[in-house]
């Protein structure tokens, strides 16, 4: 298990909304992806 377990988990829907206030969108670093190596034979 690689989870965090010091992570803090909202005990309630509005400890929720309240930690949701803070977040901030991490942009996605996705790039084209390669082509494949040409095989030589």
């Amino acid at each position: 298990m690689s989870e965090n377990a010091n992570i803090r988990r909202p005990k309630s829907l509005e400890e929720a909304y309240e930690l949701a206030k803070n977040f901030q969108e991490i942009p996605p670093t996705l790039t084209e992806p390669s082509p494949p190596p040409v095989a030589i034979q």
